[in-house]
């Protein structure tokens, strides 16, 4: 009787293997992680990379920054983002990352920027691009600011349990995502 071997482990071994795949399947294996609420494998996983292919490396640094957000590590969030626009300008996913963490962080004009250009770069019409939730944080945003529960649908939207388990545990160790003023 054969067992069949998880997907986590073929695409663990391939990330671990160098080789062409190696960057792929660690995109994947990472993927895997963050939606097993792994923040940890998933950064692990991707540091494992020592030679990733050029078109992977703005997924790469997205991911990690992605990662690094979730274990509250947002000044080398900042950082991955940044190598992920420097390595593809046009990569949309790590403009959409980037803004969110800068709202977070409440650099609310250069995150709004953030966003639009993910607006910019972004199919429109693909329905999992979360067009109108993007929107939607701009124009709040831009009108005043918005609360919590506001941020935690919008990284549920992108994130899903993951986002919404992030905002969760900042509220929970005190942190507030947006900090709004009192109307």
């Amino acid at each position: 009787l054969i067992k069949p071997v998880p997907p986590t482990r073929v695409l663990e071994a391939l990330a671990d293997a160098q080789g062409p795949y190696q960057s792929k399947a660690a995109i994947q294996a990472a993927r895997l992680a963050l939606a097993q609420k792994n923040a940890d494998r998933a950064l692990q996983t991707v540091n494992r990379v020592t030679n990733p292919l050029a078109g992977d490396i703005a997924e790469l640094e997205t991911i990690r920054g992605r990662a690094q957000m979730l274990l509250n590590d947002p000044d080398s969030a900042k950082d991955s983002f940044h190598k992920a626009i420097q390595a593809d300008a046009g990569f949309a996913p790590a403009h959409l990352e980037n803004g969110l963490m800068l709202v977070q962080r409440q650099d609310v004009a250069e995150g709004i920027r953030e966003l639009e250009r993910y607006l910019r770069l972004v199919d429109q019409k693909d329905p999992d691009a979360g067009v109108d939730q993007v929107q939607a944080l701009i124009v709040n945003e831009t009108l005043g600011g918005f609360d919590e529960t506001f941020l935690g649908f919008l990284l549920f939207q992108f994130m899903g349990d993951v986002g919404l388990d992030h905002v969760e545990t900042q509220l929970g160790a005190g942190h507030h995502a947006i900090e709004t003023d009192d109307v």
